[in-house]
């Protein structure tokens, strides 16, 4: 059977309470993988036989920034021209199968060519990261871009009744 000590080493954990809590005894642990926020542990004297761990930790959360990432956008694809390259590489790989060339080297031009026709004919749009604010819903977005419309009718026009609108 594995000891305590193993199994904490098999997971890149550490156990940082290193006196005894409760006689000879350690009953209390605090285990993490992150050693380095743990400023101090410490033991104290309890009101009975059981010590206290106290532990001070620094919790700041790290917040990961998510980078912005190319998206296809397949329901803007030139579907003509992608039909037209898929016939070509059929013709290709049947070709290419007649002169007995090998399944990897089919699927590399298989894969390739379909990469190409995909870069040619699927336009693509940069998709910004995703730190926006969780509590604006979509309801909200339809609102605030509904308020921005009946802003620029009222700039436009000078009229009072989209300055009500606007308000309301």
């Amino acid at each position: 059977m594995k000891k305590f000590a193993d199994i904490l080493d098999d997971n890149g954990m550490a156990q940082l309470v290193n006196k005894p809590t409760r006689g000879p005894n350690s009953l209390d642990l605090v285990v993490t993988k992150h050693s380095d926020r743990c400023m101090r542990v410490v033991t104290l004297p309890g009101l009975s036989d059981h010590d206290i761990v106290f532990a001070e930790v620094n919790l700041n959360p790290r917040k990961s920034i998510q980078k912005p990432r190319i998206k296809p956008l397949y329901r803007k694809a030139n579907s003509e021209n992608m039909k037209i390259d898929l016939n070509n590489l059929h013709k290709d790989i049947t070709s290419m199968n007649e002169q007995n060339e090998g399944v990897n080297v089919l699927w590399t031009h298989f894969q390739t060519k379909l990469e190409e026709s995909i870069g040619k004919n699927v336009p693509k749009k940069t998709a910004r990261k995703k730190d926006g604010s969780p509590w604006i819903t979509t309801d909200i977005k339809r609102l605030i871009r509904k308020r921005d419309r009946w802003y620029k009718r009222m700039k436009k026009s000078g009229n009072g009744g989209t300055k009500t609108n606007l308000k309301n």
